[in-house]
Parts: C-alpha cells; sequence; structure tokens
C-alpha cells in the first residue's frame, strides 16, 4: 500500500464527482498530499494522461 493507506489504483475516498479533493484546506488532509507537487513527467497534459503514466509506472515498479 502507499503513504495514504490504501491500494494503487484506488480513487481517493475525498475526491468528489469531480475529482477534486473535499478536504484540501482541513487540517485532516493527508501529509503525503500536501507534500505532493505536481510534475508533467507524472501528471501528463490532462487526467487520462496522468492515469496512463501513474498505471505504466506502478505496473513497471511492483
Amino acid at each position: 500500500m502507499n503513504a495514504l493507506n490504501k491500494p494503487a489504483g484506488i480513487r481517493c475516498k475525498h475526491l468528489d464527482e469531480d475529482f477534486r479533493c473535499k478536504i484540501f484546506i482541513k487540517p485532516e488532509r493527508p501529509k503525503a498530499c500536501a507534500a505532493f507537487t505536481p510534475e508533467p513527467d507524472f501528471c501528463g497534459n490532462n487526467r487520462e494522461e496522468a492515469m496512463q503514466i501513474l498505471s505504466f509506472l506502478e505496473q513497471s515498479t511492483s
């Protein structure tokens, strides 16, 4: 499991229907999320590209 204590590929329980964090400015936001800095190499140009990149990385490192 990852730093958020959930399996890779499983949607975060704190995301709304538009994939926005419902606890973004709240103190209970996980430290791993607060420390994450999006980068084009991992996030691509849109959500679809990001998911493809992250899926590839997860498969390559499992």
